[in-house]
């Protein structure tokens, strides 16, 4: 009983903290989608054509907040045990979230060409890939740049926990 009540205390902060991401995923998206909805501010850089700027620079932009739920996360781990690990188990499991809902709708998309099955994909990880829907679906259907959007979110959820991790090593706090 104990053992297994050990595994489950070890695992419990993986289900915890995926929750916590996908918390804060929900908070963002709705003040994302409220404050700047359809109006992307980058939407220039589209415009003047320069479309790989546009992919690379809109979903890096909007996946800057993941940081602070990296942060977070790390912040309400109790236990300093393999911390660094924990917070790059979290990331992974956010990016394969994020990655299979990309790779399902895109298979979807290919086969039913005239669905519009790709916006499913864009209204789960609506800020990172919001950018998309100002674009032509041709455009960004054969773009690998497309994976950035899935890439940056779940990057920057590991570069806030690094952050937080470096604050306890220096021993900003005592944890």
């Amino acid at each position: 009983m104990e053992k297994n009540k050990a595994k489950a205390s070890k695992n419990g902060y993986l289900v915890k903290g995926v929750i916590a991401t996908m918390a804060f995923h929900l908070v963002y998206t709705f003040v994302f989608g409220m404050l700047v909805g359809g109006k992307n501010p980058l939407i220039f850089l589209y415009e003047k054509d320069y479309i790989i700027w546009y992919m690379i620079l809109t979903p890096l932009i909007f996946s800057l907040p993941y940081v602070i739920a990296g942060y977070l996360i790390v912040l309400g781990i109790n236990t300093y045990e393999k911390l660094k690990s924990k917070i790059r188990k979290i990331a992974l499991v956010s990016f394969s979230v994020i990655f299979f809902i990309y790779v399902v709708s895109f298979a979807i998309q290919f086969f039913f060409p005239y669905r519009d099955i790709f916006g499913v994909y864009i209204f789960v990880n609506y800020p990172a890939a919001s950018y998309l829907i100002v674009m032509d679906f041709m455009e960004y259907s054969q773009n690998l740049l497309v994976i950035l959007s899935v890439l940056f979110p779940a990057m920057m959820i590991y570069v806030g926990g690094k952050i937080r991790i470096k604050g306890l090593d220096q021993g900003a706090i005592n944890g």
